[in-house]
């Protein structure tokens, strides 16, 4: 019989998102993170210090960005100042959307605006091992149900995660090859692999993951292409443009153009991601959610989980109002295994659907994470009535409280 001991966090930021899990043998460890940002800088920064106090080993088996939007990235500079990562999973976004996303706030760090003109060159020379990029158009092929595959804790390959079952994505590689010259040094020695979301990734031969990532047309940048015309700027030199903060206050207004009709189209390309046992278990998880909360439905909670499945899903700022069929199709092996939903963009009524508390039966637990004193209403009343009423279990991580789930599993 297999066991782990089991640690999953989600973190104190406020408004973005910072979570950690640790899958513990009495061998070796696998830890990954999803996501690793705030709107206040601080927040993510202190999150950090205190994760890294907490655990022994710095080592990173993989780091997961939902999208580049900085409440979800802000924290990764100072992650790899303390922390060896070795893989790092994230959708593609062309130079041009990169630089309409460096545009939504000009008054971040200078590494932030170096990370989104080039980030498969900053995440390497900051030290991960090997870049994924994941891609996606039409989902629900080549699913496997998990208990479909047997547990193993042999691994002999130098990274932590067999992506084996993860396709090559031929169509975005040929988008990415002619979008960005710079990485064809890392595609050639195998530190940048393009990778389609129809397949899934297995860790230490106990822990599935599957992602789902559709590419969305920004119709919108046309608009905006017509405006940087105007301003002669070509499009080989946007890396450039990205990193300079003078050049980008003078494209502020062909961004003010478009920007109310912009989120929609960015926020679903963000990485979803289920992750989970793969194999028959048994799990036994206590779940807190502490001190307290800014609304009077987080408040210090604790409860006990004896399970068979423990799956879990993460939707970043997806909306589930675009191709929520799609997605429900492409998981649709895993949707009774679900335990516990990070609730996406940060309870936006806008982005909620609620048919997804009937989709995952099994679930439980729903977690929200943002900020007290958000100016976006988050998280909306009407996403937390939805999820009460079908008698679930909303917890709100914000400044102030944090959740954390403890435990262990075995592998029958």
């Amino acid at each position: 019989m297999i066991k782990a001991e089991t640690e999953f966090t989600f973190h104190n930021v406020g408004e973005g998102l910072f979570y950690s899990a640790n899958i513990k043998l009495s061998t070796s460890s696998f830890r990954f993170i999803y996501d690793c940002g705030s709107r206040q800088i601080k927040l993510i920064e202190s999150a950090i210090i205190r994760f890294l106090h907490d655990i022994k080993n710095k080592e990173i088996s993989l780091l997961i960005l939902s999208h580049l939007h900085e409440d979800h990235v802000s924290g990764i500079n100072e992650l790899f100042s303390h922390f060896n990562i070795h893989d790092v999973i994230l959708p593609y976004f062309s130079p041009i959307e990169r630089l309409l996303i460096a545009l939504r706030r000009l008054n971040l760090p200078n590494w932030y605006y170096q990370f989104l003109s080039d980030p498969v060159d900053f995440l390497i020379k900051k030290g991960a091992k090997r870049v994924i990029i994941i891609g996606g158009k039409k989902g629900g092929e080549g699913a496997i149900p998990p208990y479909e595959i047997p547990p193993s804790t042999e691994n002999k390959s130098p990274s932590k995660i067999n992506i084996e079952r993860l396709p090559d994505d031929k169509n975005l590689e040929k988008l990415v090859r002619s979008n960005e010259e710079n990485w064809e040094k890392y595609m050639s020695l195998g530190k940048l692999l393009i990778k389609s979301h129809n397949g899934f990734v297995i860790a230490n031969g106990l822990w599935l993951f599957r992602f789902f990532n559709y590419k969305v047309g920004v119709q919108t940048l046309q608009t905006f292409e017509r405006c940087l015309h105007g301003y002669r700027i070509d499009e080989k030199d946007l890396r450039e443009v990205i990193r300079n903060k003078k050049s980008l206050k003078s494209l502020k207004e062909c961004y003010n153009q478009i920007a109310t009709s912009l989120n929609k189209d960015f926020n679903n390309t963000s990485l979803v991601v289920y992750h989970g046992p793969v194999g028959k278990v048994n799990a036994e998880h206590d779940i807190y959610c502490f001190p307290l909360g800014c609304l009077n439905f987080t408040y210090p909670y604790f409860d006990r989980f004896h399970e068979n499945k423990f799956g879990q899903i993460f939707t970043g700022d997806i909306s589930l109002k675009f191709r929520y069929n799609e997605l429900i199709n492409h998981f649709q092996n895993y949707l009774r295994e679900v335990l516990i939903v990070q609730v996406p963009h940060h309870g936006a009524r806008k982005n909620w659907n609620g048919n997804i508390l009937n989709d995952f039966p099994n679930s439980k637990v729903w977690v929200v994470s943002a900020g007290c004193r958000n100016i976006y209403g988050h998280p909306s009343l009407h996403v937390i009535r939805d999820i009460l009423f079908m008698r679930k279990r909303p917890l709100w991580v914000n400044e102030l409280s944090y959740v954390q789930i403890r435990g262990f599993i075995k592998w029958q």
